[in-house]
């Protein structure tokens, strides 16, 4: 289930789902971020990283602090994500991907983020 959370109320919700349902796997969309700002991210973060059916992608959020605290609290469930075509800007793929290669990742990372964790969360869902 993918969930858009706009509102720290949106948290609560998913919080509840993922103790309901254990096996259901949620993906929450922007990190979970709210306008970018670090310590409503931080808490949001350290609130789902503890659900272990609860997956975090990286649409849209450029500010590398919350990318780096997400991935220290749970690199093993973090997936790309991009917002397009929602996104309007013709070089939106070519940033975001830069500026995710920039924030000093290791590689095993980076393909945790790009693909492999998607991959693991696809065979768990039996579509691969």
């Amino acid at each position: 289930m993918l969930l858009h959370c706009d509102n720290i109320n949106s948290i609560d919700y998913v919080k509840f789902l993922s103790e309901r349902y254990k096996n259901m796997l949620i993906q929450v969309d922007h990190l979970g971020v709210f306008r970018n700002s670090f310590p409503a991210s931080k808490l949001v973060i350290d609130e789902l990283s503890t659900y272990r059916n609860v997956y975090l992608d990286s649409s849209t959020v450029f500010d590398r602090d919350i990318i780096m605290y997400a991935v220290n609290k749970m690199d093993d469930r973090i997936l790309f994500g991009t917002d397009v075509p929602y996104v309007c800007d013709d070089n939106y793929m070519e940033k975001y991907c830069m500026m995710l290669n920039e924030c000093g990742l290791n590689r095993e990372i980076l393909e945790r983020i790009y693909y492999k964790n998607a991959e693991e969360l696809l065979k768990k869902l039996n579509v691969c």
